[in-house]
């Protein structure tokens, strides 16, 4: 049995608070794909942690697996209270995981209404490929200007289509200087590609500066990036 799992490790910006569900991770694992009855469906089924009223938060990686869990809901939380006595499961909230797209940017004057238009376009694409349930989250290093109007326009935009569309979420990833010195940056960066690893790299350039590195990393590990000069 396996307890791997297709989808990245994104966060879910419209769950509540959580806790992990640690009786369904590590050796514990094969209990989700018990409970659910397929190995195929647990791999695309990611527990996402309790909420303090007992209810399983899952993110679903296409919206076929989440209603077929909604119509499984209550064998599955009969079955994993059958199997883990000691944990009581209240029920099953379903999300729809979110479409991870890391945004790099060099530290230059960037022409604000090319970007609108760039995060605009980057966003309805993703729209168009994993569907207009998936949230999206713009990943960004909090480094330069362009990163500001990113965070800015992100909660602008799901502002004003809230309730027509998926929210779009800014996150910044700091690099850790006190836990990592001054490799802090590259151990970030490198975490960010290989290990969180986005569903695309959106590189912001500029003329007479190269490539931002953050882009150059990703583009080696093999991840789909444009690239875009402001």
């Amino acid at each position: 049995m396996s307890n791997r799992s297709d989808m990245p490790s994104a966060a879910d910006h419209d769950t509540p608070d959580l806790r992990p569900a640690e009786w369904l991770t590590g050796n514990m694992a094969h209990l989700w794909e018990e409970a659910l009855g397929s190995e195929n469906l647990a791999r695309r089924l990611r527990v996402a942690g309790v909420d303090a009223h007992g209810y399983l938060h899952v993110t679903c990686s296409q919206a076929a697996y989440r209603t077929h869990l909604r119509l499984l809901a209550q064998y599955v939380v009969a079955r994993l209270n059958e199997l883990v006595p000691t944990v009581r499961v209240t029920g099953i909230r379903t999300h729809m995981r979110p479409v991870a797209i890391l945004v790099a940017t060099v530290d230059a004057n960037t022409d604000h209404q090319v970007l609108d238009g760039v995060l605009l376009e980057t966003c309805h694409d993703a729209v168009q490929v994993w569907g207009p349930e998936h949230p999206a989250i713009l990943r960004h290093t909090a480094q330069t200007p362009a990163d500001q109007f990113v965070a800015d326009w992100a909660a602008q935009h799901t502002a004003t289509t809230a309730g027509t569309s998926a929210p779009v979420h800014a996150v910044a990833e700091l690099a850790d200087h006190g836990r990592h010195g001054a490799k802090a940056t590259e151990i970030r960066d490198l975490r960010l590609v290989t290990i969180d690893r986005p569903d695309m790299c959106l590189a912001i350039c500029a003329k007479n500066h190269p490539i931002p590195s953050l882009a150059q990393l990703a583009i080696r590990v093999g991840l789909p990036a444009r690239q875009v000069w402001s």
